[in-house]
């Protein structure tokens, strides 16, 4: 399956950044202007479907973590009712991946980098008894092991 490269608006503030993909535009502007990003805000300001607005706030917010420090908001509009937003804190513009990752986004020119994967810790008899806790029949006993001491 091929992606479509979709075209968007770039604000004046982030000219400079015409290279970058557009979460990293995205972010950029955010900082730029102070204000906060919201689906409706960013498909105004760069001409794109809120679909796709929506799409890249998630980009942002999830994936683009190691490099993006945000802050989610929930605003209540009394028009509209609650809405999403995300504060930007801080860009950091990510390294080259090489071409033949393939990890593209639909409105990227260039390549971004995945996110770091942590290795994870062993699961303690504590960790274990409270997912026990919250999968439990009613009125069940806990497992032996996991009230032992020790």
């Amino acid at each position: 399956m091929r992606r479509i490269k979709r075209h968007f608006f770039c604000p004046e503030c982030v000219q400079d950044m015409q290279s970058q993909p557009l979460y990293i535009i995205v972010a950029f502007w955010g900082i730029r202007t102070g204000r906060l990003l919201t689906m409706e805000v960013v498909s105004r300001e760069f001409h794109i479907p809120q679909r796709a607005a929506k799409d890249i706030l998630h980009y942002i917010e999830h994936e683009g973590r190691n490099h993006i420090c945000s802050r989610r908001f929930i605003q209540n509009e009394p028009t509209t009712g609650r809405r999403r937003a995300l504060r930007i804190l801080d860009v950091q513009i990510p390294q080259e991946m090489p071409a033949s990752s393939g990890a593209k986004l639909d409105f990227l020119s260039e390549t971004v980098v995945p996110a770091v994967k942590q290795q994870l810790r062993p699961v303690t008899k504590f960790q274990q008894l409270r997912q026990w806790m919250l999968s439990r029949k009613q009125n069940e006993q806990p497992p032996q092991e996991l009230i032992e001491n020790g």
